[in-house]
């Protein structure tokens, strides 16, 4: 089994499957939300519309326990944030590191890795390699695990916290992807400076820690 996983969720372009949803949150995962339609314009809408929609998701949200929030494409804008606030605990719309860094040589040049404030709003960097970017420039399922492996380790040495983003839907690779998940997890269980939580989890110890940067609250 997997361990803790954020399955994000598209409210209004797909049939959901609200029992696989609750099959999930039972085995400890949890359920996000990554926009209204994968409308790559809705994040630069007035944060009056953004609001708007978002309290039309009120009953689906709360059925749900969903807590983040990810913007198609990391597309984000000082409104969206703003919509956000007082509505999810937190947004994952950053990204920590660009596509250029990930190459099999080495993980170098991950930015912020730990859970900061921005205007109210708790946020979690996405800090892995999307496994879209990977497969362009690492060769094989073996490639693909060990550099998503080391990546989580480069996080490790900087005291972060790790958010992998991959898309379960879609063939990365050399491999199914969630087997490649799963073999990167499993590698990092026998990894001492690793514990899996939600994201939901990460931030919210970071703040009780006083490690959310940012955080006047």
């Amino acid at each position: 089994s997997l361990r803790r996983q954020r399955q994000m969720c598209i409210r209004d372009s797909y049939k959901h499957d609200h029992g696989l949803y609750r099959a999930m949150r039972e085995m400890g995962h949890e359920i996000g939300l990554h926009g209204l339609h994968h409308n790559y314009r809705d994040p630069f809408l007035s944060s009056e519309v953004i609001s708007t929609r978002l309290d039309r998701l009120s009953d689906f949200i709360e059925t749900h326990g969903i807590q983040g929030y990810r913007s198609p494409c990391y597309l984000k804008s000082h409104q969206l944030m703003e919509a956000l606030v007082g509505r999810l605990a937190y947004d994952s719309s950053f990204r920590a590191a660009a596509k250029s860094v990930w190459t099999s040589d080495g993980v170098e040049g991950i930015g912020l890795c730990v859970p900061f404030a921005y205007r109210g709003l708790h946020c979690l960097p996405c800090t892995g390699p999307d496994d879209l970017e990977i497969r362009d420039v690492v060769e094989g399922r073996d490639g693909i695990v060990n550099t998503l492996f080391r990546s989580a380790l480069s996080t490790a040495d900087k005291a972060g916290v790790h958010t992998q983003v991959l898309h379960l839907e879609r063939h990365s690779g050399s491999g199914d992807v969630v087997s490649i998940l799963k073999e990167m997890t499993d590698r990092l269980s026998c990894e001492v400076d690793f514990r899996f939580v939600t994201c939901a989890e990460a931030v919210r110890e970071a703040r009780q820690l006083g490690l959310l940067l940012g955080d006047s609250a």
